[in-house]
């Protein structure tokens, strides 16, 4: 297998990290999807952006979390629907959000950014994780006979966690 290849924009290369770096690969091998790509990185003032046109993230080294990485790496996914195929991301911020959270516990180090996941489950992040990510997964099954799965999510997290 192919290792990807980061390729940091000028402003990035400048303010780029050891931390930022190794949270890069560990989240990337996380993309199998990915590996054979070359990733671009630039800085961003806000906690994450993606271009899928142009294979870049853009990220914030000083508000980094793998979750943040995660999300905008999955938005990367989400503009390869054709090479995908069957296996395709919809759309979407909470789709996005979704995808993230199921794929891999590495991007459960903070609450979603899109996924109503409910004021009780936010104040206490770490004891709701696992099964925000349980559910998360369910959803993505329940999405191949039932297009409403966001909403059978939503539902599921208000009467499961509360």
């Amino acid at each position: 297998m192919s290792r990807p290849t980061f390729i940091y924009t000028r402003t990035m290369q400048a303010k780029k990290t050891k931390r930022l770096e190794s949270m890069l690969e560990a989240s990337i091998k996380q993309f199998p999807e990915l590996q054979a790509e070359a990733v671009s990185v630039g800085y961003t003032k806000r906690y994450g952006e993606a271009d899928v046109q142009r294979q870049l993230i853009r990220l914030n080294p000083r508000k980094l979390s793998y979750y943040v990485i995660g999300h905008e790496l999955t938005h990367l996914l989400q503009g390869m629907k054709e090479a995908l195929g069957e296996h395709a991301i919809p759309n979407g911020e909470i789709a996005c959000d979704i995808w993230t959270i199921a794929r891999s516990e590495l991007f459960l180090d903070e609450p979603p950014g899109y996924l109503d996941v409910g004021r009780r489950v936010l104040l206490d992040w770490k004891l709701h994780r696992d099964r925000v990510r349980s559910l998360c997964i369910q959803a993505i099954e329940k999405r191949k006979t039932h297009r409403t799965y966001i909403r059978w999510l939503t539902n599921a997290l208000c009467t499961s966690l509360d």
